[in-house]
């Protein structure tokens, strides 16, 4: 069973439904009883950062999940605003994320460039995550995001990068812990299949 955190602001029914169509079990998640007994867990995007950690505070699925994923090692998947929470913090908020990844989240700023990048862009460096099982390299995914990602430890669990303007981390890896800057559930076939192939990975 995957659990789908209800954050209040991101459209989940978008990815319960690709997971329904697929005869694949899922339910959201509002509340720590209702956490119980998921395999796998989904932190979908759309939010401002410090809303999205004081929303899973006030309804205690912070902790919560912060156990799940470091005690229980459940595999998680955070998608955009969903990601950036996997983070220690963002210049999007005041708040500190889970800190599982080293790093911070930067507000994108090249000079001549128009933002929110927002639309069709493809990603690169995907054959070491299982996410991109069967997805040809270079495939596109549907971004829309003003703040991303340039850690300094990239390596350590960096899973593909995407250029706009400048290179900025498009998924990460992490042992247990997936995260994605584009937003599968609007990518049509190619969101389809990596919302599968999660749902695929063995915890």
């Amino acid at each position: 069973m995957i659990g789908i955190i209800n954050t209040n602001f991101g459209n989940i029914n978008s990815i319960k439904n690709i997971y329904f169509d697929n005869n694949i079990n899922c339910k959201s998640v509002s509340s720590p009883n209702e956490i119980n007994n998921v395999s796998k867990l989904i932190i979908p995007g759309i939010g401002n950062f410090d809303s999205v950690v004081k929303n899973l505070k006030n309804h205690n699925l912070f902790d919560r999940i912060n156990y799940l994923v470091l005690e229980k090692k459940i595999p998680i998947l955070g998608i955009c605003i969903g990601m950036h929470l996997f983070f220690e913090s963002s210049e999007e908020g005041r708040n500190n994320g889970f800190g599982w990844i080293k790093g911070k989240v930067e507000k994108l700023n090249k000079p001549q460039i128009r933002y929110p990048h927002m639309g069709w862009n493809n990603i690169l460096n995907t054959n070491k995550n299982l996410l991109f099982k069967d997805i040809k390299e270079g495939s596109y995914f549907y971004f829309l995001h003003n703040y991303g990602n340039k850690p300094t430890n990239e390596k350590d669990y960096l899973s593909s990068s995407t250029f706009y303007g400048e290179n900025f981390l498009s998924s990460i890896n992490y042992k247990n812990i997936y995260g994605v800057q584009f937003h599968p559930e609007k990518s049509h076939q190619n969101g389809i299949k990596l919302l599968t192939n999660f749902a695929n990975i063995c915890a």
